[in-house]
């Protein structure tokens, strides 16, 4: 807009009304003298209700603050630039940017103002946006447990958050400018220096890659260290590297704390090991003890004629090498938590045959157990007792008179459960009543004990089913 309005007013208002943009007139008092189509258009409001002071109703009231930036000027007469909100014609604020410059006669004289006003809402939004992200982005970066750091494609330091001041004992603008590397990173664990070729960081800068959980060592302002975990990543433009963000967390303690498990771990292994050794020597000298017992008995076995008494001698040898056979298997387990049954069935089975004298040609003994069944050292012994009774009352009442036959054993896993069966091809007997027979009393409280189920299933043969929990 020139400094002097000219003669000809219509073609000055005939220019201004074909103007894109809201062009408005003052005279010397500051009052509104003309607005253009543009305006008029905006504000859907006639000329007449604009001039003087009538264009003030479509000022935002929270902006009318502004207009006394305005007023300074005008008083000196000086251009200026305000923003403010007016209200369009379908009642929505818009931001505007005015500028106003001062006009002058021919002969100097001061004529009033001509400005215009051009929205600027969404360029403002977007400013406000970006104001909004950047606060959002310090309150993190402020918050943040993790020290965060921007640098540039020199390494040189141009950002640098409140925990990074307190994690390495450096004031942000001290190390601003400085280089990462020469500053955190000078050199190894053990002191020796760290070349910046051996840095895996920088060779983001070259990789264009992101580093991720890498675990390193970094150095405080007094020169102690820290254990860090830390990840960066490339600041990209176009097929350039502008920088790197590195992120840090601090993992002294966690290193400190994983240290003292680790000893204590080691400490506990020792302890266990100890402990083990322990165990397998009390089972080693428990399995000799009763092993003395058990030739004691045979030595007086051999030395008594009373046949009965033999068989009750041999039938208390038999329990007490069932129990041999426990302790024996747990010294050479590499476990002691529990014991694989199977492996007892297997051993007591065998031992049982000869401790009867026959022979595979007459009495046949076959173990079915397909796979391990682990079972606690508190149900080992006297599952081996129940197994030890049903056994051997297989071997010395199934086959009277020489009879040939079958013996079989059987031990299947079902679930949390395990199924122990009994079974010979003799032709099956009436068990005797169980207060007359020390075997079944033993059989019946030691099933009670386990909380297992005895079954005497139907003939052919006799057939037993023991049914225990594995838990």
């Amino acid at each position: 807009m020139s400094d002097v309005l000219g003669p000809d007013e219509e073609r000055f208002r005939a220019l201004a009304d074909s103007a894109p943009v809201l062009i408005w007139m003052s005279e010397t008092a500051g009052r509104g003298l003309y607005f253009n189509r543009a305006w008029l258009d905006f504000t859907g409001r006639p000329l007449e209700r604009e001039v003087g002071e009538g264009w003030l109703e479509i000022l935002h009231p929270d902006d009318k603050g502004q207009l006394d930036a305005a007023f300074e000027a005008f008083q000196a007469r000086r251009p200026f630039q305000i923003q403010f909100r007016l209200r369009r014609k379908d009642g929505v604020w818009r931001w505007m940017l005015n500028t106003g410059k001062p006009r002058f006669t021919p002969e100097g004289v001061f004529a009033g103002y001509t400005g215009s006003c051009v929205d600027i809402t969404e360029r403002f939004e977007a400013e406000e946006e970006a104001r909004r992200q950047l606060r959002l982005m310090r309150t993190i970066t402020d918050n943040a447990a993790e020290a965060l750091f921007l640098m540039d494609a020199q390494r040189r330091i141009s950002f640098v958050n409140p925990a990074a001041e307190r994690m390495f004992g450096w004031p942000a603008e001290e190390l601003a400018g400085k280089d990462l590397h020469d500053a955190l990173h000078y050199k190894y664990p053990d002191g020796r220096p760290f070349p910046i070729e051996e840095c895996p960081l920088n060779g983001i800068l070259s990789t264009r890659s992101t580093l991720r959980e890498h675990e390193d060592v970094f150095f405080r302002r007094d020169g102690s260290r820290v254990d860090v975990l830390c990840s960066v990543a490339p600041i990209l433009s176009g097929d350039g590297v502008d920088g790197a963000v590195l992120v840090v967390h601090d993992i002294t303690e966690q290193k400190r704390v994983e240290a003292g498990i680790l000893q204590a771990n080691q400490e506990l292994v020792a302890a266990l090991n100890e402990r083990e050794v322990l165990l397998k020597e009390v089972h080693h000298r428990v399995k000799n003890n009763l092993q003395v017992v058990v030739s004691l008995l045979r030595l007086q076995a051999s030395r008594l004629r009373d046949e009965t008494g033999v068989d009750a001698l041999r039938e208390s040898l038999n329990r007490v090498s069932a129990m041999s056979t426990i302790h024996e298997l747990l010294y050479r387990s590499t476990t002691l938590a529990d014991i694989d049954f199977a492996e007892v069935l297997r051993t007591l089975t065998a031992n049982l045959h000869d401790a009867y004298g026959l022979s595979e040609d007459r009495v046949v003994s076959v173990v079915e157990a397909a796979e391990p069944v682990p079972v606690s050292m508190d149900a080992a012994v006297p599952l081996a007792l129940i197994a030890n009774e049903l056994i051997s009352n297989a071997f010395k009442h199934a086959f009277p008179g020489g009879a040939t036959g079958e013996v079989r054993v059987g031990l299947a896993r079902q679930g949390d459960t395990a199924v122990l069966r009994v079974a010979d091809t003799g032709p099956g007997f009436t068990p005797p009543p169980r207060r007359s027979s020390l075997g079944i009393m033993l059989v019946d409280r030691l099933v009670r004990q386990i909380s297992g189920r005895l079954d005497l299933e139907p003939p052919p043969g006799t057939r037993y089913r023991l049914t225990f929990s594995l838990e």
